[in-house]
């Protein structure tokens, strides 16, 4: 059965129209006024708070180098993190994003629309197998953009308040209006709102479709609209991201890390499955199924799985000792990340494990050649027990920006007023 069949779009816009303002969602990482721009953005900020998703600053994130062998063999510049460049830190698509980080991402250039759409992302989350194809991986890929990428063309655009210009007129697709992007408050005054709830449930409906006959065709079948081709965006995902799905490495971290039906689909009709199920919350204010047995679990989890795979990834190119100092570290934050499901258990021990950790990895940086603690704990978000530690990484790397553009003025800066202009940055 179609989405179409199941869910009506005037009634959808009806409801949208007369409904009370939303308060905005306060999110951690999150602009507040982003969420409340439309009705969409309002209901996606309402179950990512559910699920205790939030965002991390890009430009405070130290982005660490990539293991030369999760690129491919002819992609070693993949490996390096983004250098700024005038200002600007830019955020390469395949080497920044990835589906199973449900920690959403805040940059200064992006859209109004982009923290619906990465938290959407977060609801939606990833399916892996160890079984899985190349195949496998484009279509995981291609399913988990279809509905942050309708939320955004489409669902996000009932009701959205635009310059007097494009009122009225849909999404912009590549064309940036700033006028546009200022609006902040929804507009009741929208007839066409069930029309573009119309378009985007008949765009989700085809590309199922696609997916369903590439999946039993076993070969690529596209389907377009305007520029979007969701399926060319699955391969190149799957391209740049095959070697470290593929790696022991990835296994190993799904294996202790990750929660079945907590962000992982096991296979493709279960992420089929949890887009539907999204979908319907998105538009029928229906339930959706938890993440997490609490916010504060759900957002323990991404913590410790974000840590995680950064000390996986580092002690995939170590060995000896390290290798082992760091395995014992990583058991730990394994064991903290399982509790996470257990809606029995206290979370306060969860962010203690992710400080033991961080206290575990200085001691071992002061006997080997390892990452800079200050880079490896620069997560772009707060962690309690390893402030200090991201504090000063992301500092270092904030500094490398205004020297991009004033190294000058910057000698000049005394360092209390860099320090208060970086704090309220953040």
């Amino acid at each position: 059965m179609s989405l179409i069949d199941v869910i009506d779009p005037r009634a959808v816009a009806e409801r949208w129209r007369a409904g009370p303002a939303r308060a905005p969602t306060l999110l951690p990482g999150c602009p507040p006024h982003e969420l409340a721009r439309t009705p969409a953005a309002a209901r996606i900020g309402e179950l990512a708070a559910q699920a205790g998703l939030f965002g991390f600053h890009f430009e405070h994130r130290v982005h660490l180098r990539l293991p030369e062998h999760h690129v491919p063999a002819d992609r070693a510049e993949l490996c390096a993190p983004p250098a700024w460049s005038d200002g600007v830190l830019p955020e390469p698509k395949y080497q920044s994003f990835r589906h199973d980080l449900p920690i959403g991402s805040f940059h200064p250039q992006h859209r109004g629309k982009w923290t619906a759409h990465e938290l959407c992302h977060g609801l939606v989350g990833f399916a892996w197998s160890p079984r899985a194809t190349p195949f496998f991986h484009a279509t995981a890929a291609r399913l988990a953009e279809l509905l942050p990428v309708a939320l955004w063309y489409w669902f996000d655009e009932a009701f959205l308040r635009r310059c007097p210009l494009h009122q009225g007129g849909g999404a912009l697709f590549r064309l940036f209006c700033p006028d546009c992007e200022g609006a902040q408050a929804p507009t009741q005054d929208d007839p066409g709102a069930a029309d573009r709830i119309a378009e985007g449930l008949a765009f989700m409906d085809a590309e199922l479709d696609a997916i369903a006959r590439t999946r039993r065709s076993g070969v690529l079948v596209p389907h377009r609209h305007a520029t979007l081709d969701l399926s060319s965006d699955g391969v190149a995902y799957a391209l740049a991201h095959g070697e470290r799905l593929a790696s022991a490495e990835f296994a190993d971290f799904v294996d202790r890390f990750v929660v079945e039906g907590g962000g992982w689909s096991p296979d493709i009709d279960a992420l089929v499955d949890r887009v539907v199920e999204v979908t319907r919350g998105l538009l029928l204010d229906e339930p959706v199924r938890a993440l997490a047995p609490s916010p504060e679990h759900g957002r323990s989890r991404w913590m410790l799985q974000d840590v995680a795979w950064r000390l996986t990834c580092i002690r995939s190119q170590t060995e000896g000792e390290a290798a082992a100092g760091l395995g014992a570290a990583l058991g730990m934050l394994a064991e903290a990340a399982a509790g996470t499901a257990d809606a029995e258990q206290d979370p306060g021990p969860f962010r203690a494990a992710l400080a033991a950790a961080g206290q575990i990895y200085c001691s071992l940086y002061t006997e080997f050649d390892l990452p800079d603690p200050e880079e490896v704990f620069a997560l772009g978000y707060a962690v309690p027990g390893l402030d200090s530690l991201g504090d000063a990484g992301s500092e270092r790397q904030l500094r490398e920006g205004l020297a991009a553009v004033c190294d000058g003025s910057l000698a000049l800066a005394a360092p209390d007023r860099l320090a208060a202009l970086l704090q309220a940055d953040r």
